[in-house]
């Protein structure tokens, strides 16, 4: 059970930031504070990004065995999801 989680723990981190991302986007437009949304995303994306590569390097030293590997490659496919995510948030408009 807790190698499961260890496994899921970079996906948990991306669907957090995903959610997060949605309900600060969601709040700037219902408020009309479009401005504020930007600023959001960049912290929501900087804390999940360290989270997920906190992860990724605590794990990565054992990755000869395969939770660790494991682990430590989903962790890096979520930080990459995050920066990808957090980019098209920056530069898209928030309130169309």
């Amino acid at each position: 059970m807790i190698d499961m989680l260890r496994i899921a723990s970079g996906a948990v981190v991306w669907a957090a930031h995903f959610t997060i991302l949605y309900g600060i986007t969601a709040l700037a437009c219902a408020r009309a504070a479009a401005g504020v949304a930007p600023w959001g995303i960049a912290l929501a994306t900087a804390v999940g990004v360290a989270v997920a590569s906190a992860i990724a390097l605590r794990a990565y030293p054992r990755r000869d065995e395969f939770v660790h590997w494991i682990t430590a490659a989903v962790a890096a496919i979520a930080v990459v999801a995050m920066l990808w995510e957090g980019v098209a948030g920056l530069v898209s408009r928030s309130c169309a």
